[in-house]
């Protein structure tokens, strides 16, 4: 793998220096390339990638060996990363998301999205001999070790973003995007592409803050692979020509997309978190006739609330993920629900948690009125909707151990 990789960094240098590869004489090819989504967690949203291609004529087709061909046709991407890396899921949750730029045979790469049954568009670009050599050389820099490595920010500089930030380094300037805005927020956007997964939207929800729910530009909009290449199409250079001119499925995909079907309603969050408050409710109106029922309900639901704000709190205090703080979310996730499994059980410790349930009904009340009439940064956060059934809960669970009878 080392090899190949030297290989490769050697190949875009020669390609940048204008030297013919492989006896090549043409200049290379540039094509915007995008594999649509698949339902693997992390490629939910599709990917983006670069292709660097060097025509090659009939003769040069017969002489060359199959790896030479490959040489000459690579696809670069910015989204790879390394699953088995020490501490990688803490370092992930940590926001020390490490991504790298890395380049390997078009055909390859093209072969394992055609097995997912991933649609594929390419979208060659129109670019003079400058404009490649300017983008070519971009690529080499990224490549280089020192370099290749970046922090990858899931709206701001992903996958995305870094092979746009690549063609606007060939063409010299920033690419025009036509239209108004139409995406609404960073949120809204990724729950087009999240729709068939509520889970996951409802975790994105939970800890991450008010910067995704700013309105953004056509331009912001371009995280999206799928959005990107939408908005590639006819985008213009500085100079006011297209910058895309001609765009081929290179493969359909499967019928239906590669997602997987919606979550049966019984499954979503909202279900579920409803269903659990449904129960709470009866248990409320039923404890007095077993008071251990309502022991266990507050204990097992305010485990789960501090559990929640425990992540929360350490991705709004340690975490260098992209807008995990401000976040309305610790408000009625406090960490100090934890305090209840513990001190429920005894009528000492019932005492003391009635400064909790005091405490807790005050920031559930003040995170309604925030919301309900959008006060300050904190009020222009969206709430996943399944997250009221467990805010009720809490607030009545908090009332009755603090208005009811002690027991």
């Amino acid at each position: 793998m080392k090899r190949l990789s030297s290989i490769l960094i050697v190949l875009a240098a020669l390609i940048g220096l204008g030297v013919p590869v492989c006896g090549a004489q043409a200049d290379p090819e540039i094509s915007l390339i995008t594999f649509y989504p698949y339902q693997e967690i992390y490629e939910l949203d599709g990917h983006t990638a670069l292709r660097i291609r060097i025509p090659l004529d009939s003769v040069q087709e017969r002489r060359m060996s199959q790896a030479q061909k490959d040489m000459n046709d690579l696809a670069v991407s910015y989204g790879t990363f390394d699953f088995t890396a020490p501490n990688f899921i803490y370092r992930f949750v940590k926001g020390e998301t490490d991504y790298w730029c890395s380049a390997v045979p078009f055909q390859y790469y093209l072969d394992s999205y055609k097995q997912k049954g991933v649609k594929v568009v390419e979208q060659k670009l129109d670019l003079d001999s400058l404009e490649r050599a300017r983008l070519v050389a971009f690529v080499y820099d990224n490549l280089q070790p020192q370099n290749r490595t970046y922090r990858y920010n899931y709206v701001l500089d992903n996958c995305a973003t870094r092979p746009l930030k690549a063609i606007e380094a060939g063409v010299g300037g920033e690419l025009n995007f036509p239209g108004e805005p139409k995406y609404g927020s960073f949120r809204s956007l990724m729950k087009l592409f999240h729709q068939n997964y509520p889970w996951y939207q409802f975790g994105i929800d939970m800890v991450l803050g008010t910067d995704l729910d700013y309105p953004i530009t056509v331009r912001e909009a371009n995280f999206e692979p799928v959005i990107l290449q939408e908005q590639i199409e006819n985008a213009t250079k500085p100079d006011g020509s297209k910058i895309v001119i001609s765009t081929e499925v290179l493969d359909p995909g499967k019928e239906g997309g590669a997602i997987e079907g919606p979550t049966p309603l019984v499954l979503t969050p909202l279900f579920v978190f409803w269903a659990m408050a449904v129960i709470v409710v009866m248990i409320t109106v039923f404890s007095h006739q077993n008071f251990k029922w309502g022991k266990w309900c507050d204990a097992i639901l305010f485990t789960g609330i501090g559990l929640a704000g425990c992540l929360i709190t350490f991705l709004m205090s340690i975490s260098v993920h992209y807008a995990v703080t401000p976040n309305i979310m610790i408000m009625g996730f406090e960490p100090l629900a934890l305090l209840v499994p513990s001190l429920i059980w005894t009528a000492t410790g019932r005492q003391w948690l009635r400064w909790f349930f005091g405490l807790n009904l005050l920031l559930l009340l003040a995170m309604a009125v925030i919301l309900m009439f959008n006060i300050g940064v904190l009020g222009t956060q969206s709430v996943n909707p399944a997250v009221l059934p467990i805010l009720l809960c809490s607030a009545l669970r908090s009332a009755v151990r603090l208005l009811g009878p002690k027991f």
